[in-house]
């Protein structure tokens, strides 16, 4: 089953097809509440065949990228931004049916900063106001701590110009640095000078479907699942808990599997 309707019936439809048996493929997000991603987890619990819709990390240069940073040692700093302007009346910014862009959108981000950092335990948000006829929160500045140290900050923004290249990533660790280009360029800068590799720009879109259709087969695990889109998710949720409150807000794990 895959599912590829608007944010709201996301976590709805996904739970009804694990219980019935299915395997799933979801675009993001997985659901726009706590209790609607405790749903879909709860449902997992007898059937956990789902792929979440997070290609980023299946492009060409971030596999490259995540090859080269896990070779080197010691916590990581991660800075991602994203230039994504859209009209204060898209459905997106509909707190219920898109969400909203944290919840909706910089998720993908949020599990691209899993993906390298690990298991996030506490996020410290700030937001500014959102333009005149936005519902919900557009821009966000979103710092996330990990468990072994390692800090992400991802700059999600929706204020600034459509001319703008959307995404860049910047990585520091273990005496080594990296700029991924709206993956089409990587730039290594390391202790034998710097190197820049390129490609189409190609987000990972195609990749994923196809380890989604392998998983189905039973040829490749169904990664990312249910924990990386659950943790992702959470992070989004914090964000927003944060933004409100002004203080940091921990990181809920998925809930613990009953016996």
């Amino acid at each position: 089953v895959l599912v590829a309707t608007r944010h709201d019936t996301h976590a709805e439809i996904a739970a009804a097809a694990l219980r019935a048996g299915k395997a799933v493929f979801l675009e993001k997000p997985l659901g726009l509440t706590r209790e609607e991603i405790d749903e879909v987890w709860a449902a997992g619990t007898g059937n956990d065949r789902l792929v979440i819709g997070f290609n980023r990390p299946f492009s060409e240069l971030a596999a490259r990228l995540g090859e080269e940073v896990r070779a080197a040692a010691g916590p990581i700093q991660l800075v991602y931004r994203v230039a994504s302007p859209a009209p204060a009346g898209h459905w997106l910014n509909d707190p219920l049916q898109g969400g909203g862009r944290i919840l909706g959108e910089a998720c993908h981000m949020f599990d691209f900063a899993n993906w390298l950092c690990g298991t996030p335990e506490r996020v410290f948000a700030a937001a500014p106001p959102a333009p005149r006829g936005a519902a919900s929160t557009e821009s966000a500045t979103t710092t996330i701590q990990y468990a072994d140290g390692s800090v992400a900050t991802v700059h999600y923004s929706g204020v600034g110009s459509t001319s703008m290249p959307k995404e860049r990533i910047e990585v520091m660790r273990g005496d080594r640095s990296w700029i991924l280009d709206d993956f089409s360029t990587l730039t290594t800068y390391g202790p034998d000078g710097e190197r820049t590799d390129k490609a189409r720009g190609d987000k990972g879109h195609a990749a994923l479907l196809g380890h989604a259709l392998a998983a189905a087969r039973g040829e490749e695990p169904y990664e990312p699942g249910l924990g990386a889109a659950y943790l992702a998710q959470s992070v989004a949720l914090a964000a927003l808990d944060s933004i409100a409150s002004g203080e940091p807000v921990a990181v809920e794990p998925p809930p613990a599997r009953s016996a």
